[in-house]
């Protein structure tokens, strides 16, 4: 059978601290090695930009498979969902 490609979108905006939150939770996650990661972090606001991206690549996620989009502008709660949605269908995920 063949194992399935799933990715995890993971949906930033000015919240570094719920963005860190979230990332704990997931490292806690039984299988996690699993699946891969899309991370796209929304615009307007470069310096929590940075930091999210920071906490990403420090949490123990960042050595699976995964792929960071820092926003130049900022595309709103749905054109950002919208986005990493579309991107992670268009490489060919489950």
């Amino acid at each position: 059978m063949k194992s399935m490609n799933i990715r995890i979108n993971l949906i930033g905006w000015k919240r570094p601290y719920y963005f860190k939150k979230v990332i704990k939770a997931l490292e806690k996650c039984y299988g996690i090695e699993k699946f891969s990661f899309f991370v796209s972090i929304d615009g307007g606001f470069p310096r929590k930009q940075k930091k999210q991206k920071k906490i990403f690549q420090e949490s123990s996620l960042s050595k699976f498979k995964h792929e960071i989009i820092l926003h130049k502008k900022n595309l709103g709660c749905s054109g950002n969902l919208g986005f990493a949605f579309n991107k992670s269908f268009e490489g060919g995920c489950d």
